[in-house]
């Protein structure tokens, strides 16, 4: 990988029983070995190279997005937090899952996937640890499972979007082609978006339907009052959404707290970047992955 391991200094002296604390408490204080990559978009533009297979699998998003930075060799990737180096890799392997296997203690994987996450990858089943999928109960006990399995995602929609029809039937999309698949609120606001758009696009075809007797100048109104409410709902969502956005890349939720200042302004793929608080400009000394509730 371009450029060598930084040797960065933690922002205060911390004591063993200290550090262990701060882990216990989910506080995250180390720092990137290779800072340089600790945006999405700069880890996404290392596969830009010549050497990486263009249709290799899995994906380079799926991979930058895991932490995992190219080398410039076949296909080895090296992580640009806790530097561990995978290689390869067989056509159905998870980034996550294989970062988590070689190094369980990374902080990007801790920050952006959460510990329940991790400890369900190792293995580990205790109280906290998410429910495996049991598909002999079929595909709405699938459903259910997901819910479960997401339910940090689900929580942070659920505080905009309290249709459990819809948010049921926006996991359902979300899961259609991989039942064990982990989604992050942002996918499941778009797909929950997407689901209303549907049913709003029925509702207006069966209005249609039963007003085909209609003059053509009332259904001219109608469609255009129906536009109207539509750019309203859509600006209202979007100011519902703006608070709990990112401010970094304006995409995903903002869910990273910075300490000590305590501003949550920047989601776990682009926090790694920032060395001052983007509203307030205090050093960040550490940092926490929030969990919304309702």
């Amino acid at each position: 990988m371009a450029g060598g391991s930084s040797t960065q200094r933690d922002a205060f002296p911390l004591t063993k029983a200290q550090r262990s604390k701060c882990e216990s408490l989910g506080i995250l204080i180390g720092k990137p070995k290779h800072r340089q990559y600790g945006t999405l978009d700069s880890r996404i533009k290392s596969y830009e190279n010549e050497n990486w297979i263009k249709d290799k699998i899995p994906g380079i998003k799926e991979l930058a997005e895991a932490g995992l930075v190219y080398t410039g060799v076949a296909d080895s990737v090296r992580c640009y937090y806790c530097s561990i180096g995978l290689k390869d890799w067989p056509k159905d392997a998870c980034p996550w899952e294989q970062h988590i296997i070689a190094s369980p203690d990374c902080g990007h994987v801790a920050q952006c996937k959460g510990k329940a996450y991790v400890r369900k990858i190792l293995g580990v089943n205790d109280e906290d640890s998410d429910v495996e999928v049991d598909d002999s109960n079929g595909f709405v006990d699938t459903v259910k499972e997901a819910i479960k399995r997401n339910e940090e995602a689900v929580t942070a929609a659920k505080q905009y979007y309290t249709n459990e029809h819809i948010i049921n039937k926006a996991v359902k999309l979300l899961i259609k082609t991989d039942r064990l698949k982990t989604f992050s609120s942002v996918e499941l606001i778009a797909a929950i978006e997407e689901v209303e758009k549907e049913s709003k696009k029925g509702k207006q075809t069966e209005q249609l339907a039963n007003n085909s007797q209609a003059k053509s100048e009332d259904v001219e109104t109608d469609g255009s009052t129906s536009e109207t409410d539509e750019e309203d709902e859509e600006e209202l969502n979007r100011q519902l959404k703006e608070p709990i956005t990112c401010k970094i890349c304006f995409n995903a939720i903002a869910c990273i707290i910075t300490l000590p200042c305590s501003h949550m302004v920047s989601c776990p793929q682009c926090i790694p970047a920032l060395t001052k608080c983007a509203v307030c400009g205090v050093d960040i000394n550490g940092t926490v992955r929030a969990i919304m509730a309702i």
